[in-house]
Protein backbone atom coordinates (compact mmCIF):
# COMPACT_ATOMS: atom_id res chain seq x y z
CA UNK A 1 0.00 0.00 0.00
CA UNK A 2 1.23 3.44 -0.96
CA UNK A 3 0.29 6.81 0.55
CA UNK A 4 -1.84 9.16 -1.58
CA UNK A 5 -0.11 11.67 -3.84
CA UNK A 6 -0.97 15.37 -3.73
CA UNK A 7 -0.37 16.63 -7.27
CA UNK A 8 -1.17 20.28 -6.64
CA UNK A 9 -2.92 22.78 -4.41
CA UNK A 10 -4.68 25.27 -6.71
CA UNK A 11 -4.81 28.82 -5.39
CA UNK A 12 -5.68 30.72 -8.59
CA UNK A 13 -8.96 32.09 -7.24
CA UNK A 14 -7.83 32.38 -3.60
CA UNK A 15 -8.08 35.97 -2.35
CA UNK A 16 -8.76 35.24 1.31
CA UNK A 17 -12.48 36.00 1.08
CA UNK A 18 -15.18 33.81 2.62
CA UNK A 19 -16.44 31.48 -0.11
CA UNK A 20 -13.14 31.32 -2.00
CA UNK A 21 -12.19 27.82 -3.04
CA UNK A 22 -8.96 25.87 -2.97
CA UNK A 23 -8.72 23.00 -5.46
CA UNK A 24 -6.61 20.01 -4.59
CA UNK A 25 -5.73 17.12 -6.91
CA UNK A 26 -5.06 13.89 -5.00
CA UNK A 27 -4.66 10.36 -6.32
CA UNK A 28 -4.03 6.99 -4.71
CA UNK A 29 -3.51 3.41 -5.86
CA UNK A 30 -6.51 2.38 -3.77
CA UNK A 31 -8.89 5.13 -2.59
CA UNK A 32 -8.50 8.61 -1.10
CA UNK A 33 -10.89 8.90 1.84
CA UNK A 34 -10.12 12.28 3.40
CA UNK A 35 -8.52 15.56 2.44
CA UNK A 36 -8.14 18.02 5.32
CA UNK A 37 -7.11 21.66 4.79
CA UNK A 38 -5.54 23.85 7.48
CA UNK A 39 -4.93 27.56 6.92
CA UNK A 40 -2.52 29.61 9.04
CA UNK A 41 -1.82 33.33 8.79
CA UNK A 42 1.70 34.70 8.34
CA UNK A 43 2.25 34.66 12.12
CA UNK A 44 1.45 30.94 12.26
CA UNK A 45 -1.94 31.37 13.92
CA UNK A 46 -4.45 28.75 12.75
CA UNK A 47 -7.37 30.48 11.04
CA UNK A 48 -9.39 27.43 10.07
CA UNK A 49 -9.25 23.73 9.37
CA UNK A 50 -11.75 21.39 7.78
CA UNK A 51 -12.46 18.72 5.19
CA UNK A 52 -12.34 19.30 1.46
CA UNK A 53 -15.24 17.87 -0.53
CA UNK A 54 -14.64 15.43 -3.37
CA UNK A 55 -15.75 16.82 -6.74
CA UNK A 56 -18.27 14.34 -8.18
CA UNK A 57 -17.37 14.82 -11.85
CA UNK A 58 -13.64 14.40 -11.24
CA UNK A 59 -13.07 12.09 -8.24
CA UNK A 60 -9.37 13.02 -8.02
CA UNK A 61 -10.32 16.68 -7.39
CA UNK A 62 -11.18 17.93 -3.91
CA UNK A 63 -12.51 21.41 -3.13
CA UNK A 64 -12.18 23.35 0.10
CA UNK A 65 -14.34 26.45 0.64
CA UNK A 66 -13.07 29.13 3.01
CA UNK A 67 -15.31 29.97 5.95
CA UNK A 68 -13.21 32.70 7.58
CA UNK A 69 -11.94 35.88 5.90
CA UNK A 70 -8.19 36.43 5.67
CA UNK A 71 -7.75 39.79 3.91
CA UNK A 72 -3.94 39.77 4.17
CA UNK A 73 -3.02 36.50 2.44
CA UNK A 74 0.67 37.26 1.95
CA UNK A 75 2.60 34.78 4.08
CA UNK A 76 -0.44 32.53 4.60
CA UNK A 77 0.30 28.80 4.75
CA UNK A 78 -2.09 26.22 3.30
CA UNK A 79 -1.50 22.69 4.60
CA UNK A 80 -3.24 19.72 3.01
CA UNK A 81 -3.38 16.27 4.60
CA UNK A 82 -4.68 13.40 2.45
CA UNK A 83 -5.53 9.91 3.72
CA UNK A 84 -6.46 6.67 2.00
CA UNK A 85 -8.59 3.68 3.07
CA UNK A 86 -5.66 1.66 4.55
CA UNK A 87 -4.72 4.70 6.70
CA UNK A 88 -1.70 5.97 4.80
CA UNK A 89 -1.29 9.74 5.02
CA UNK A 90 0.61 12.46 3.18
CA UNK A 91 0.95 16.20 3.82
CA UNK A 92 1.93 19.14 1.66
CA UNK A 93 2.23 22.84 2.47
CA UNK A 94 2.12 25.87 0.23
CA UNK A 95 3.05 29.36 1.37
CA UNK A 96 1.51 32.33 -0.41
CA UNK A 97 4.21 34.86 -1.29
Amino acid sequence: MVAPKIHYIGLKTHTGAVGDTIRIKVTDDFQVTDVIVTIKDRKGTKLETGPAIQYKRKPMMWIYTLTIANPDIKGTTIKVTASDRPGNEVQQEVKIE
